[in-house]
C-alpha cells in the first residue's frame, strides 16, 4: 500500500515551486523605461531635429578633447519597487566620437544635466522616476572618416527586483547624434583614408 505524503512534506514541496516561480519571475521582470526627452546640460552644443527619422534626435556639435553632460529619466512602470544599482559605461575600445566617462545622479533631484552628484544605489517604486547624468568626452575621431555619425540610443542600467540582479538595455526616446568632424577638427586625423578604421589596436 503505497503511503500518502505528510502534509509538512506537502507544504515543503508548495513553497519551494511558489519560491522558483517567483525568483523566475523577479529574473524576467523588467519595469523600468527611459522617459521624457534626453536632455543636454550647458557645456553642449545641442540642437534638436524632430524630423530625423520617427522620433527625431538630437544632434551634437563635435569638439575634440572637450567634455559634455547628458541626462536620461528613468522610470519603474511596474507594480514592483526596484532598486537601481548602477550604470555601466561602455568599453574604452569602442572609440565611439562620444565616449561616456561617468555616471551621477542629477543634482537635488532635478530633470537637467546642469549638475551632477556621485552615483549610488537607489530605490524606484512604482510609478517613480529619477534622473540620471552621464558626462561623456569627444574623443577617438582619428578612427572616422568625415561624415560619419556615431549614435548613442541606448542606456544600460543594472537593478535589483526582489534582491535578484538584473540588467537591462533601455532605448532612448530621442537618441544622441555626433557627426565625425573635419580634418581641421581633428588634430589626429590624417588624409590617409585607410588609417580611419575602428578596428585598429
Amino acid at each position: 500500500m503505497q503511503r500518502r505524503p505528510s502534509i509538512p512534506f506537502a507544504v515543503a514541496v508548495t513553497a519551494l515551486v511558489l519560491l522558483l516561480a517567483v525568483g523566475m519571475a523577479a529574473w524576467r521582470y523588467q519595469p523600468l523605461r527611459q522617459v521624457g526627452e534626453v536632455t543636454t546640460g550647458p557645456d553642449a552644443l545641442a540642437a534638436t531635429v524632430p524630423e530625423f527619422e520617427e522620433a527625431g534626435a538630437t544632434i551634437l556639435n563635435y569638439v575634440d578633447g572637450d567634455y559634455v553632460t547628458y541626462a536620461v529619466t528613468l522610470r519603474n512602470s511596474g507594480p514592483v519597487g526596484v532598486r537601481v544599482t548602477g550604470l555601466p559605461l561602455p568599453d574604452a575600445g569602442e572609440r565611439r566620437l562620444l565616449q561616456p566617462v561617468a555616471v551621477g545622479l542629477s543634482t537635488g533631484g532635478s530633470d537637467d544635466a546642469a549638475g551632477v552628484e556621485p552615483l549610488t544605489p537607489f530605490r524606484l517604486g512604482a510609478g517613480e522616476q529619477r534622473t540620471v547624468v552621464v558626462q561623456a568626452r569627444f574623443d577617438h575621431c582619428e578612427y572616422y572618416t568625415e561624415r560619419a555619425i556615431d549614435v548613442i540610443d541606448s542606456q544600460t542600467v543594472q537593478f535589483r527586483v526582489a534582491g535578484i540582479p538584473r540588467t537591462a538595455t533601455l532605448q532612448l526616446v530621442r537618441p544622441l547624434l555626433v557627426r565625425s568632424p573635419t580634418i581641421q577638427g581633428c588634430d589626429a586625423r590624417t588624409l590617409d583614408r585607410s588609417e580611419h578604421r575602428r578596428t585598429d589596436p
